[in-house]
């Protein structure tokens, strides 16, 4: 989960269902726009996306969606880059398709050959 601390205060960022349909409203097409962020990152843009991404991780906490692009304007390019890279790492935890029981796949290294044999050997 990306989190970021910004003026003391933690923003839980994500990418949600609410989240992709928020960037549709406001961009147009969801894989358009992520593109877009990534090739040519405008300041507005990213003040933007992150009020939005910020405003997904409080609904998800169930709390008030009332993060501003504002938030941002005391930033300087240093916690601009930290901004930019915990949103990107949001980004793409929130386009894994993978699962694990509901909750984001652990994404670790799976041995199959000695999950087979494990198998073989509860089983024989």
């Amino acid at each position: 989960m990306a989190k970021i601390t910004i003026r003391g205060t933690e923003y839980d960022l994500r990418v949600n269902l609410w989240v992709t349909e928020q960037i549709e409203e406001k961009y147009g097409d969801f894989a358009d726009a992520m593109k877009k962020f990534r090739n040519q990152r405008k300041i507005s843009q990213v003040k933007e996306m992150f009020a939005i991404l910020a405003n997904g991780g409080r609904m998800h906490a169930h709390q008030p969606t009332d993060v501003t692009p504002e938030v941002l304007n005391d930033c300087n390019l240093y916690d601009l880059d930290q901004i930019a890279k915990a949103m990107s790492q949001a980004m793409d935890e929130g386009m894994r398709a993978e699962t694990v029981n509901g909750n984001e796949a652990d994404d670790e290294p799976a041995d199959v050959y000695a999950a087979e044999l494990e198998a073989r050997e509860k089983n024989g």
